[in-house]
């Protein structure tokens, strides 16, 4: 919010563009109270507040992105001033406040009896919004009898987007809480408790309203679209001429703030990326991929195994599909190799590194491959190929992994 005072202070025009994703405030807030003698006192409790402030003003889809800044500076704006400088004004969009206060108390009683029923372990939000809209995944439910849980599927009917919106709002309106708890192997998580505004929804003296889009008809939409493609023609035909200037001047470019919201945090439907990759493969092309098959399983489990202890772990935060590639293409066989290949951080190869080898060497055992790691070095001096057009490529080896589908 403060960089955006800081740009062309001589009344020029520029862009700011802000990234911003949900678990941003995690990190930040994990900053906060680190760095603090006594996460109670009450400057701790004043940033922590300024936080939250930024989060809703970053989630925000309908007041003037001007309007909160200065508000927040205790100024007033005129969002009629703005001029649709702002992606807010831009778009259009209107809020329509919505009464959550009854879906907000369902949650609540859903978290107790989650928590009376899993007997101290964590809830992370991830598993409260699963089981709030009726999730009977294995992750989710585990420890669980859903049967017995009120408000199991009370949102069900809710899109994922809205349901998120909801449980942001509350832990914004400080109804929930997420507090840091880091485990034994080192991985923080944060778990759902009830916060210090949760007493007074459920005694009714707290109303719960969150701004959702306001349905528009679709005449209007149409108007709008047509409007806005034709003004989009018009400022890019100006858009050319004002960059057309001359060399050392510079270029006038309109104001505009936008959000970019990173917070895709369907993590539980992550979708990575195809992109054939080739590296040195020392065994045989199909022992490669049945290996290969066998690590990412490995790493599944140990996820699972994560998420059921309450942690928000995920295949990729252990192991990325290109270092299950570069293993299972050198077969690392002690901790030294796997080291030196680069591809895993100290903490990953101290928790999972002696399993993984026990994986690979039990598998080098069975197949009878013992005598192709003996060809290691022979491989070595096989990493640089000349290309077709007498260029080298360390990393062609011939072994297409593209062939090889991990799930």
């Amino acid at each position: 919010v403060n960089e955006t005072n800081h740009i062309f202070p001589d009344g020029g025009k520029a862009d700011c563009i802000l990234y911003y994703a949900y678990k941003d405030k995690k990190v930040l807030e994990g900053m906060i109270c680190k760095s603090s003698n006594n996460p109670s006192s009450q400057s701790t409790r004043r940033k922590i507040d300024q936080l939250y402030t930024c989060l809703r003003y970053c989630e925000n889809e309908f007041l003037c992105r001007r309007t909160m800044q200065l508000e927040f500076f205790g100024e007033t704006f005129d969002r009629s001033i703005c001029k649709k400088t702002c992606d807010n004004c831009r778009s259009g969009r209107e809020s329509e406040p919505r009464d959550l206060s009854q879906e907000a108390i369902q949650v609540l009683q859903l978290l107790h009896d989650m928590s009376l029923q899993r007997r101290g372990w964590g809830i992370t939000l991830v598993q409260l919004t699963q089981i709030y809209r009726g999730s009977k995944s294995k992750s989710a439910t585990k420890f669980l009898k859903v049967d017995k849980l009120r408000g199991f599927g009370a949102g069900k009917s809710l899109q994922k987007k809205d349901v998120d919106r909801m449980m942001h709002s509350m832990i914004a309106e400080k109804i929930l809480v997420e507090v840091s708890v880091q485990n034994a192997s080192g991985f923080a998580s944060d778990y759902i408790h009830l916060g210090e505004e949760a007493a007074a929804l459920k005694s009714g003296q707290k109303i719960f309203n969150v701004d959702f889009p306001r349905k528009r008809s679709g005449k209007k939409l149409l108007d709008e679209t047509c409007s806005e493609t034709t003004s989009g023609k018009k400022a890019s035909v100006k858009n050319k001429k004002e960059t057309a200037t001359k060399s050392g001047k510079f270029r006038k470019r309109s104001m505009t703030v936008h959000i970019v919201n990173d917070s895709s945090e369907s993590d539980d439907g992550r979708t990575v990326g195809s992109k054939p990759l080739t590296g040195l493969s020392i065994l045989p092309h199909d022992k490669t991929k049945k290996l290969m098959e066998n690590i990412n399983k490995l790493v599944s489990m140990w996820a699972e195994e994560e998420q059921m202890n309450g942690n928000k772990v995920f295949t990729w935060n252990i192991m990325k599909i290109e270092s299950i590639r570069t293993i299972a293409g050198e077969v690392p066989t002690t901790i030294e190799e796997l080291t030196s290949l680069g591809v895993l951080g100290q903490n990953i190869i101290k928790e999972y590194g002696e399993r993984l080898l026990k994986q690979i060497n039990g598998y080098i055992k069975k197949e009878n491959l013992e005598d192709y790691l003996q060809k290691k070095h022979r491989f070595a001096k096989k990493r640089r190929v000349v290309n077709d057009d007498n260029t080298f490529d360390e990393f062609d080896s011939g072994f297409d992994f593209s062939n090889v589908n991990i799930p």
